[in-house]
């Protein structure tokens, strides 16, 4: 499925139901497609408390989910609306997929999650990733920071930073798990070289991290230096992400306050491309929330 939008255009799977390309001025953003993201590289303490056993049913299950229908509506002049439901047998859940393509330029995203039932693992993480190109350099966002935060680590202050992606890897801890994540994003922007932009808003505020490799890369090196960076940016998007606990690393859980049980969960973001030489704040005062009501 191709929707166009002045200088935008979107391409579809109709099988799969994923955004698989997505190019402004002929500028190609992604090499992966944008897809469902369940699962996070362990911690000390997830492996302190036995997580990638206990929540194994989730670490593939982004990929696992397969669209069962596919439809396209485009009768509205503002925005073609696209639909791909399916299920993820492995959990099993229902998972769902609206996309509204926007004449703005603008991708509004809602994704919802609905298990079959009661027996599912809590989450690790409920939200979206993509592989963007590496001409994406720089991050900035509106939010928590400088530092890593997390929901059971979010003391930092509210502010509006920016840096290197490369710089987003914490390097200090001895074993690679998960790392840079960011709690309580109002909006995230990825700028390069190219002249090109992608800003995302979210609703509710977003936890995001911007990478310069995949999650996938975390896992399996025993030290930071082992991690080989790749020519391609990883953002996760996300709902929430469980806390990184931490009252002792030999098998406390998060607290229960910082933990995602399995049940129905659904949110919804805005991505727009930009000129990159513009402000982000000045996209985000044209674009303040992602609504298409």
């Amino acid at each position: 499925i191709e929707i166009v939008a002045g200088d935008t255009r979107w391409l579809f799977d109709r099988e799969a139901g994923l955004l698989t390309s997505w190019k402004r001025q002929d500028e190609e953003l992604l090499t992966r497609p944008l897809r469902p993201n369940f699962w996070r590289a362990p911690t000390d303490n997830d492996r302190g408390n036995n997580m990638p056993n206990r929540l194994a049913v989730w670490r593939d299950a982004g990929d696992q989910w397969r669209a069962t229908s596919v439809a396209l509506d485009d009768t509205s002049p503002a925005c073609a609306k696209i639909v791909a439901d399916g299920e993820i047998p492995t959990v099993p859940a229902r998972y769902t997929l609206t996309y509204w393509c926007c004449g703005t330029g603008d991708l509004v995203v809602e994704a919802s999650l609905a298990p079959a039932d009661d027996k599912a693992p809590e989450l690790p993480r409920f939200g979206m990733q993509v592989q963007l190109t590496g001409a994406f350099e720089r991050i900035a966002w509106f939010g928590r920071g400088p530092e890593e935060t997390y929901s059971d680590r979010c003391d930092a202050r509210v502010g509006l930073y920016d840096g290197a992606i490369a710089d987003q890897f914490c390097v200090d801890y001895s074993e690679p798990g998960e790392t840079g994540n960011k709690v309580d994003t109002r909006w995230i922007a990825l700028t390069g070289a190219n002249g090109v932009g992608l800003l995302a808003t979210g609703a509710p505020r977003l936890s995001v991290s911007a990478l310069p490799f995949s999650a996938s890369a975390l896992e399996g090196p025993k030290h930071p230096y082992e991690i080989q960076p790749s020519d391609a940016v990883s953002l996760c998007l996300d709902l929430t992400q469980m806390g990184v606990a931490g009252d002792d690393s030999w098998g406390a859980l998060p607290h229960a306050a910082y933990r995602i049980p399995a049940g129905p969960l659904t949110y919804r973001f805005r991505l727009r491309a930009f000129d990159a030489g513009r402000i982000p704040m000045e996209v985000v005062r044209r674009n303040p929330a992602p609504s298409v009501e």
